[in-house]
């Protein structure tokens, strides 16, 4: 299993790929959100972005990559899902943090395969995290998005939250494991990718 900064490798037909940008792109570290940041590779931030075909009621799961620059943990309160517009919205049906010091490329059902614990109430030690998350949709046929997650956390008595960029697919078919599931669902996660990219503002 590839490390979180190495989680762009492919998994049989399961694809995570990894965007950067230089900083510039999308602006300094905004001291509002607090010391929670987007992870960066070489001085840039990665957005990770994520596709799988499930079956009705399961699970595709996912990663976001944080930074705490903070010397002191800093306590999750809540998670969201972020939106993709135009893209029906997947339902996000649990958070973990990993604890392994792996990532996840992408998997099927919760929990994934990389050990977690439950995000909300975690304290987050200073240095690199990984969030994983599953999402998924109620209808066969039919794909559904989200653009990333909204985290809102505590730091010294003070209320931050900021959203980490994870466009992340739940393609849901009768045979996920279908050529024609895979061509499809691709397709759709690189629509999504694009608006997860304008979102970021990392592209125009």
């Amino acid at each position: 299993m590839p490390t979180r900064r190495r989680a762009s490798r492919f998994t049989s037909w399961l694809a995570v790929m990894i965007t950067t940008a230089a900083i510039a792109a999308c602006g300094s570290a905004d001291p509002a959100a607090g010391p929670l940041r987007m992870q960066t590779v070489g001085g840039q931030p990665v957005i990770a972005t994520s596709f799988i075909a499930v079956v009705p009621g399961q699970t595709a799961d996912a990663e976001a990559y944080l930074d705490n620059d903070a010397n002191a943990p800093v306590r999750i309160t809540a998670v969201s899902a972020v939106s993709a517009p135009g893209f029906a919205t997947a339902r996000l049906v649990d958070v973990g943090v990993a604890t392994s010091g792996h990532g996840l490329a992408t998997a099927r059902g919760w929990p994934p395969p990389v050990p977690s614990r439950p995000a909300i109430g975690a304290d987050l030690p200073h240095g690199d995290i990984g969030l994983f998350f599953g999402i998924t949709g109620p209808a066969v046929s039919h794909n559904y998005a989200v653009a990333g997650l909204k985290i809102a956390y505590t730091y010294q008595g003070q209320h931050y939250s900021l959203v980490a960029w994870a466009g992340a697919t739940a393609c849901v078919a009768a045979n996920p494991d279908s050529a024609s599931s895979y061509q499809s669902c691709s397709a759709y996660t690189t629509s999504v990718n694009t608006t997860v990219e304008k979102l970021a503002g990392l592209s125009t």
